[in-house]
């Protein structure tokens, strides 16, 4: 899965403030699959709220159509493939404000 945050006008960003971007991202990361396995929904979608303040793009899986919007990318797909599908992280990568996840 790849997730882009989109910004359209965003602000210039201080390392410091990239720093704890991508902390931020990471948190969520480390949680993500705990809180999905667990049918957590509502916390999962607040986990992916504080990471993705704006409009959400994602390729999942990578390669398809790309789909768009917050609640496509989180409870949509929960509601779909939460009752049916565990997870485990196997690997993040952050790149700016991009992130995927090796599941």
């Amino acid at each position: 899965m790849t997730v882009v945050n989109e910004f359209t006008s965003g602000p210039v960003v201080s390392s410091s403030q990239e720093w704890c971007a991508r902390q931020a991202r990471l948190a969520h990361a480390a949680k993500h699959a705990e809180l999905w396995n667990a049918g957590k929904k509502d916390q999962w979608v607040a986990s992916w709220r504080t990471i993705c303040p704006g409009e959400v793009r994602m390729f999942d899986p990578v390669g398809t159509e790309e789909k768009r919007g917050f609640d496509t990318a989180t409870s949509d797909a929960f509601d779909m493939f939460g009752s049916i599908l565990k997870i485990k992280m196997i690997t993040v990568q952050v790149n700016g404000n991009e992130m995927a996840f090796g599941l």
